[in-house]
């Protein structure tokens, strides 16, 4: 399994730095457009102004999260949790609007191979807590290396606590 988080070095860094920059460049002004757009004429069709407000609301999302993590790779800060630029919440929230979206869309144009291809993505984003504490439990577990036990040194006791006097291994 890949392990989506791993450190991705100075080129991953800086090409994501490059990417989020360009999103937020073009979601930004979008949503800005969009409602100046929706406060200078807004249309009377209900239909016309509930798509303009959503899509209001979709390039602002976009253009806040893009923007968000920009700033967090450029001053070089973690969630809370230490791996991850984004709040687990808000990474399992946005999996869960991810596969509703898919799945309405997908019943709404007769198309069930469109929640089967994007499936593991959202299944990614909602278990990404679980991912989360396997890593950092992973990262605090003292490896055994073959130089402690080659110098004689006994291994770390066992997590169970000590043992007792009728227990054996």
């Amino acid at each position: 399994m890949p392990d989506y988080l791993s450190e991705v070095g100075k080129s991953g860094r800086v090409l994501a730095i490059f990417c989020l920059t360009v999103s937020t460049l073009i979601f930004g002004p979008t949503f800005l457009g969009i409602v100046a757009m929706a406060i200078l004429d807004m249309p009377t069709d209900a239909e016309k102004a509930r798509a303009l407000i959503g899509s209001a609301v979709v390039f602002g999302v976009f253009a806040g999260a893009s923007l968000w993590m920009l700033v967090r790779l450029l001053v070089r800060t973690r969630a809370r949790n230490g791996l991850t630029l984004m709040p687990i919440w808000f990474i399992e929230f946005f999996g869960v609007l991810f596969v509703t979206g898919n799945v309405i869309l997908a019943i709404v144009e007769r198309s069930p191979w469109l929640v089967a291809e994007s499936l593991s993505v959202c299944a990614a984003m909602i278990f990404v807590r679980r991912n989360v504490r396997a890593k950092l439990q992973q990262m605090e577990e003292p490896e055994l290396s073959d130089q402690t036990l080659q110098n004689g040194d006994d291994p770390p006791p066992h997590e169970d606590g000590p043992l007792e006097e009728n227990q054996t291994l």
